[in-house]
């Protein structure tokens, strides 16, 4: 039977009575049943409410808390209005073995603030030459091997040279480039200077000059 099936009560008259009365009407519902007790309902609602938050939260929040990437050391290039410049250069050939050719220039200050060289490197771009060592002073043999630490003040000049060992019959046509290091106020710089865009005007023994 259904639960809004209609019956029909029947109500008895007293013994005698003729007649009886009927009465109309429906079954009374059984009481709904929850699945859960209504507290853990509420509980399972106040969670998902709070889940909902810290979703939302997460997907709104800002990055700037994210660490930032450290950073990446750099190396300063200075213009010749920063300091350097370049004067007169130098060549020569060292006597001890008659075949080792020195090439030096001459590095003006033109900045206020003095310069401290670290270092003087050569580079050679069509190969040919091999440095053996570099010098503070000129081409001469009176040169010393320091250059770290060589102060020049401003309006100052510095020499610096380099010994080659000469790995071709003539040098004349290959380039020397000059990678001088230094530092102003403590900051390290470098510059690179060509003074010899080729070496066909600096006499080698056995080769012409031009």
């Amino acid at each position: 039977m259904t639960d809004d099936a209609d019956i029909d009560i029947v109500e008895t008259a007293p013994a005698g009575d003729a007649e009886r009365d009927v009465i109309s009407g429906r079954a009374p519902r059984p009481p709904v049943r929850w699945p859960m007790r209504p507290s853990w309902l509420a509980g399972l609602v106040v969670i998902a409410l709070l889940a909902g938050i810290g979703i939302g939260y997460l997907i709104g929040r800002p990055h700037h808390h994210a660490a930032a990437p450290a950073p990446t050391p750099t190396t300063v290039t200075l213009s010749r209005e920063a300091g350097l410049s370049l004067g007169e250069t130098c060549y020569g050939v060292d006597a001890s073995s008659g075949r080792v050719l020195m090439v030096g220039v001459n590095l003006v200050n033109d900045g206020a603030r003095p310069v401290v060289l670290t270092g003087v490197q050569g580079v050679f771009p069509l190969g040919g030459l091999r440095q053996v060592g570099s010098q503070d002073g000129e081409c001469d043999n009176n040169a010393t091997a320091v250059v770290n630490g060589r102060r020049i003040d401003p309006s100052a000049t510095a020499w610096v040279s380099l010994s080659l060992a000469v790995q071709v019959r003539c040098p004349g046509p290959l380039p020397v480039q000059f990678r001088v290091d230094y530092a102003v106020d403590g900051v390290p710089a470098t510059q690179l200077v060509s003074p010899f865009p080729d070496l066909g005007q600096v006499p080698y023994p056995g080769c012409p000059t031009h």
